[in-house]
């Protein structure tokens, strides 16, 4: 089985005030336990960025299921690649919270001070990924 690293941004399509995203971070860090899956996911209320790392076969299925998820728009896929490590091991899902560190880094990788993942290379996402990571263990 192949471990594999996938990377997409998407739009946030519900009530951003309802707690919904709250439950959707302590739902997916239990079903991915199970799956072993780790990542990260960036979320600001209007864009998701978010990594996934895993088999092959569960990152494929769990992202046809983004995909087709109606909290979702825009789906856009910005890396999947094998593996042979993973970075987010420490996590079955972690999302970063926004605050002047993470502004910071924004704006290193940004071309200007606000979050748009969807102007991200897949290297630039990745390493705004692990360096946000790295602010927040």
């Amino acid at each position: 089985m192949f471990l594999v690293r996938l990377i997409y941004v998407s739009e946030f399509k519900t009530d951003k005030s309802s707690g919904e995203l709250k439950n959707i971070i302590e739902n997916s860090k239990l079903k991915n336990k199970e799956l072993s899956i780790t990542g990260i996911l960036c979320a600001d209320g209007d864009y998701y960025l978010q990594c996934l790392e895993g088999a092959r076969d569960v990152i494929n299925s769990l992202y046809g299921k983004i995909i087709s998820d109606d909290r979702h728009k825009n789906v856009t896929l910005l890396e999947y690649t094998e593996v042979t490590e993973r970075t987010f091991s420490n996590w079955y899902m972690n999302m970063i919270v926004f605050n002047a560190t993470t502004d910071k880094l924004i704006f290193k990788y940004s071309v200007d001070e606000n979050f748009n993942p969807y102007k991200f290379s897949a290297k630039t996402a990745f390493n705004f990924l692990k360096e946000v990571s790295l602010q927040n263990r």
